[in-house]
């Protein structure tokens, strides 16, 4: 458990799928109303965007298949 989360915590673009890409979807449930939130949401989706984007081996995307399903 404890090696799963330091590999998340230290890989920073698995966070950004993993923990912020809910957040974009509970923020898209919720319909932002501050700009704060369309702010947040804009740089999650940009930066899932930019991290899809990437170039990689079959293990990267593979975790990227595995961040866009959950």
């Amino acid at each position: 458990m404890f090696v799963l989360g330091g590999y998340v915590l230290l890989s920073w673009p698995v966070m950004v799928v993993f923990f912020l890409g809910p957040l974009a979807g509970l923020l898209l449930l919720t319909r932002p109303s501050s700009r704060r939130q369309w702010v947040w949401l804009a740089t999650i989706a940009a930066w899932a965007i930019i991290w899809a984007m990437e170039p990689g081996g079959v293990a990267d995307q593979s975790l990227r298949a595995a961040g866009v399903l959950f």
